[in-house]
């Protein structure tokens, strides 16, 4: 009788469903077989989450620790290796993305796991925690820097700030110091990656970031923006069950076949909602945004009422950058992503539970 679990439910249902309108029904299994996984890990979660004595809510912030460590390290040495090591020139390139498949995926991963970072930062008294905090910062960024992924950069700048923002608030002598420790360790990796790079006549980081604009020169949003209107134009011809679940990879094509470019097919919209529209139909959007957005207005109403904690502060950072990158991505494609989302919506709804029972 939960409305978060109702909701994702409903739409797996729906998913499903669509699997009968798909014109490519073996993709379309292929596809739901991989949603059926996210379901299944969902449930187990959930199940978890109700009957373990173990802190769920420590665990998952522990294990986010670990993993922003590993995430951030692995860019940051093998940018070293080839720069200072072997001596390569610096450009944009996906040899330095980490673990997961391309630099934007690990570039909103480390966002989506900074604010835990954060967290602990403002939460403990601890000098040794307090350091690491700093340091886990400085690699943060400097990964950021490296990847060079605008949304990324955007969504870490409103995250950051608006977690710095509300410890101000506060009125803390220690939080304005710890401010501004972390406004030095942001300019001081900076500098670093910047140094690195080698940029003598321009700044790379800069010049990325000032391509960020709505023209025609910029080919990355053009795209985008062509594939959000041929999704919308999908969801109006087929605004009950779409066109199957997995099918938009090929349904894209009738759209953009006029921009096409050495075959470079359109797999995703870079929207999951425009997406999830397109393949399942309004209803099956209807409920993911709402098994997203619940939380998202639960938290928000705590803060009109001045109820909010700095811990549902920081599941609120994190669900605004798991929807920055909906909205700009395609999150739900990827487990490294999703996964976190899921565990991210579970923790909300405990922490949520028990803050009521106790009440």
């Amino acid at each position: 009788n939960n409305k978060l679990f109702l909701s994702y439910t409903a739409y797996i249902i729906i998913t499903g469903i669509s699997i009968f309108v798909a014109e490519n029904k073996p993709e379309a299994l292929i596809t739901y077989a991989k949603y059926i996984t996210y379901f299944l890990t969902f449930t187990v979660f959930w199940i978890f989450s109700k009957f373990s004595k173990i802190n769920l809510t420590d665990l998952f912030f522990k294990l986010i620790l670990i993993s922003i460590v590993i995430e951030s390290s692995s860019v940051v040495f093998s940018v070293y290796d080839a720069i200072i090591v072997n001596g390569a020139e610096f450009y944009r390139s996906n040899d330095y993305r980490g673990l997961s498949a391309n630099i934007n995926i690990t570039a909103f991963s480390l966002v989506l796991k900074s604010p835990v970072v954060v967290f602990y930062l403002f939460n403990s008294n601890k000098r040794l925690i307090t350091v690491l905090c700093y340091f886990i910062l400085f690699m943060t960024s400097s990964a950021l820097f490296f990847l060079l992924t605008r949304g990324a950069f955007l969504a870490f700048i409103i995250i950051i700030l608006s977690l710095f923002t509300y410890m101000l608030i506060r009125n803390s002598r220690a939080n304005y110091k710890k401010v501004l420790v972390c406004l030095v360790v942001f300019f001081t990796s900076y500098s670093f990656t910047n140094t690195i790079m080698g940029s003598n006549e321009s700044n790379v980081v800069i010049d990325r970031v000032s391509t960020l604009r709505l023209n025609n020169e910029d080919e990355s949003i053009n795209q985008r923006l062509r594939y959000y209107s041929a999704a919308i134009m999908s969801i109006k011809k087929n605004p009950v069950l779409g066109v199957g679940v997995g099918n938009w990879k090929f349904i894209s094509i009738k759209y953009d076949s006029k921009k096409i470019s050495e075959y470079t097919v359109p797999y995703y919209v870079h929207n999951d909602f425009l997406q999830i529209g397109a393949e399942t139909g309004i209803l099956g959007m209807l409920f993911y945004i709402a098994f997203m957005f619940t939380p998202l207005l639960i938290v928000l109403k705590k803060i009109y009422l001045s109820k909010e904690t700095f811990f549902e502060i920081t599941l609120l950072a994190i669900l605004s950058v798991c929807i920055i990158d909906s909205l700009l991505n395609f999150p739900v494609g990827r487990p490294i992503s999703h996964v976190l989302l899921i565990f991210l919506i579970v923790l909300f709804n405990e922490v949520n539970l028990n803050h009521k029972t106790k009440k």
